[in-house]
């Protein structure tokens, strides 16, 4: 029993959230079409129990001032694009 509840726990490591994140500042900034990343619509799809951690948003925070030069007033977007996220993708933050 205990194997299966792990085989269904997914953890998301920045790499495989920030397309959506990159596609998202690409839409704000560029007026472009926002297109769901397919590794995320596969894994919603599978029901599996996601999990994020706080070491994960803040690395993915630096990654998008680094490419795309965030302004103060763009990183607090991007505070609540996190939520967001986290409510669309039924995804548990964890936090020490």
């Amino acid at each position: 029993m205990g194997d299966e509840i792990l085989s269904r726990c997914l953890y998301l490591d920045t790499n495989i959230i920030f397309g959506w994140f990159d596609r998202s500042v690409e839409r704000a900034r560029k007026g472009k079409l926002f297109k769901e990343p397919s590794r995320l619509k596969f894994l919603k799809s599978k029901g599996s129990d996601l999990y994020v951690s706080i070491a994960t948003r803040i690395e993915l925070f630096i990654r998008l001032k680094k490419k795309w030069n965030v302004t103060p007033k763009e990183f607090s977007n991007l505070e609540s694009l996190w939520i967001l996220f986290l409510s669309i993708y039924k995804i548990t933050e964890i936090i020490p």
